[in-house]
């Protein structure tokens, strides 16, 4: 699962922030998503780390 569909579906942004924070991406395409968000205010740190972290359990990465 994409980083911001997985925002999503735990809870911590919604579809518009998810939007906004692509549109953003797409004038800062050097900037990962989730350093946006944070920049965007929409999440902290520690939720970053925790998606990060599920995705990466996800993926068979311990």
């Amino acid at each position: 699962m994409l980083f911001g569909e997985e925002l999503i579906q735990q809870g911590l942004i919604n579809n518009k922030q998810l939007e906004e924070g692509l549109e953003y991406q797409k004038k800062n395409p050097d900037k990962k998503l989730g350093e946006i968000m944070i920049e965007l205010g929409f999440i902290n740190i520690d939720q970053m780390l925790k998606v990060v972290k599920k995705q990466l359990n996800d993926n068979g990465i311990p």
